[in-house]
């Protein structure tokens, strides 16, 4: 490999790696506000009895507890089961980034280097940036989340305030 290709290498794995591991992160604030949604609608039990679930489970189980809750309007349930329906169809597509197996390699049309998923079952090819795409829609749905929340809480408590950390 060319020096300057190798250094084209290392620059393009290293923006791989942080858009992956950028992805899991804003994913894992997904999963943080599922806890967060577990505990307010539900008792103290239900937390520990779903912690250990998968995120599927957990947002089958919230959507159950919302549905049922009776302290909230229409609206605010239809809201969150949408927020919640979005987030897993996000699971699906962190699933596909980060268990999939990526590859650089040299354009031999362009000589440039490339980067995806090599999967040929896959419908779309997949690259970093669609990866960076995933990442933005994911904190954008934390925060939309984050904030139906707290609406819920300001109807019932006005003195809250949404918290969202990045």
């Amino acid at each position: 490999m060319r020096e300057s290709h190798r250094m084209e290498f290392d620059e393009l794995k290293q923006n791989l790696v942080s858009a992956l591991g950028e992805a899991v992160w804003a994913f894992s604030l997904l999963e943080k506000q599922s806890y967060f949604y577990i505990k307010a609608f539900s008792e103290g039990p239900m937390l520990k009895i779903l912690a250990g679930q998968s995120y599927a489970a957990r947002v089958k189980a919230i959507l159950v507890l919302v549905e049922d809750a009776q302290h909230i309007g229409s609206s605010h349930q239809t809201h969150i089961k949408a927020l919640f329906e979005t987030s897993l169809k996000l699971a699906k597509r962190r699933n596909l980034l980060v268990h999939s197996p990526w590859s650089i390699w040299i354009d031999p049309q362009s000589t440039e280097l490339r980067d995806h998923v090599q999967d040929s079952k896959q419908l779309e090819d997949i690259t970093i940036d669609t990866v960076r795409r995933f990442v933005q829609e994911a904190y954008q749905l934390v925060e939309r989340m984050a904030l139906a929340l707290a609406a819920v809480r300001n109807d019932l408590y006005p003195e809250t305030e949404a918290k969202i950390y990045r």
